[in-house]
């Protein structure tokens, strides 16, 4: 008597002939066993299109791991500079309007800012930081960037714009704070209203003011929008710590805030900045970070 089973269990084998056949949900519980950026190298093998079933079951699955990304990570399984294209695969694959609370492009210095748009609308991202350069290093890139605010700014303003959105902490380019174009100040304007009007707490000890008490030096605004008085802040968080994103209001900022780092140009908490002081007559360092001093001669 033939075993019809058997003959059934082999025709299942032989339609198995690559690793797309495989059902979606093996390939979700093979991806568990990898790493991030392994994960996103994986899900591209099996397919270019970011809104796949594969894709969707493996990000789904693993959405937890899509809460921060630095698009940097993907350079390599990318072959070769980050492009819009690849930004716009990486957000459409992980769900990032739906699951992504911090983004970063470093080193993404030929995009232009096309690929940002699937988080038009957010209401999870809470911070992005589009300087393109790495920790403690100078904002200034030459040659200059092409990214483009008027193709960016808009997207931040769907973000800001819709009901509940979480944004808080915003790092832009260094060219767009030096061209201080109409379109920039005016969303900064309106970011620094939907700020101010959030209950926000302060960190300072046993302090619960900022949306009240919550102007800081910058020409009393939570961001600096400033384009005469204070030219070359504009465009600066002013309230919160860059590193551990502790928050003040006045009354608390002078006993905790800020310390400025001339290289990184970024504000800093006492718990975080570890200034170096320079007094030197041909010094034109000024205040600089301890880890950001190394690279203080090359950043002027």
């Amino acid at each position: 008597m033939v075993d019809t089973r058997s003959n059934k269990r082999q025709r299942q084998i032989n339609t198995v002939t690559q690793i797309t056949d495989f059902p979606d949900a093996v390939l979700s519980n093979i991806s568990s066993y990898l790493t991030q950026t392994s994960c996103l190298k994986f899900t591209l093998s099996l397919t270019s299109q970011p809104d796949s079933s594969i894709s969707k079951a493996i990000m789904k699955e693993h959405y937890r791991q899509w809460e921060s990304i630095d698009v940097n990570d993907t350079k390599e399984f990318f072959g070769g500079d980050i492009t819009d294209d690849n930004i716009r695969w990486v957000l459409l694959c992980t769900d990032a309007v739906h699951h992504l609370k911090t983004l970063k492009l470093t080193n993404c210095l030929g995009v232009v800012g096309t690929g940002l748009q699937p988080l038009i609308g957010s209401t999870v991202l809470e911070s992005v930081d589009l300087s393109l350069v790495g920790a403690n290093k100078s904002p200034t890139i030459d040659p200059v960037p092409p990214i483009s605010a008027e193709i960016v700014v808009p997207i931040l303003e769907s973000i800001i714009d819709a009901e509940g959105n979480k944004l808080v902490n915003v790092t832009l380019p260094k060219k767009w704070r030096i061209e201080k174009s109409d379109i920039l100040t005016n969303f900064l304007r309106k970011f620094d209203r939907v700020l101010g009007s959030r209950n926000i707490k302060c960190s300072g000890y046993n302090c619960d003011k900022i949306c009240e008490a919550g102007r800081t030096r910058m020409g009393g605004s939570l961001v600096c929008c400033d384009t005469v008085a204070n030219v070359h802040k504009y465009g600066l968080i002013t309230f919160a710590c860059s590193s551990c994103e502790r928050k003040f209001c006045t009354e608390c900022r002078d006993d905790n805030l800020y310390h400025f780092c001339e290289v990184c140009e970024k504000y800093f908490c006492e718990w975080c900045a570890e200034m170096n002081w320079c007094d030197g007559e041909n010094c034109n360092t000024g205040r600089t970070c301890r880890k950001c001093a190394p690279n203080a001669l090359t950043s002027w």
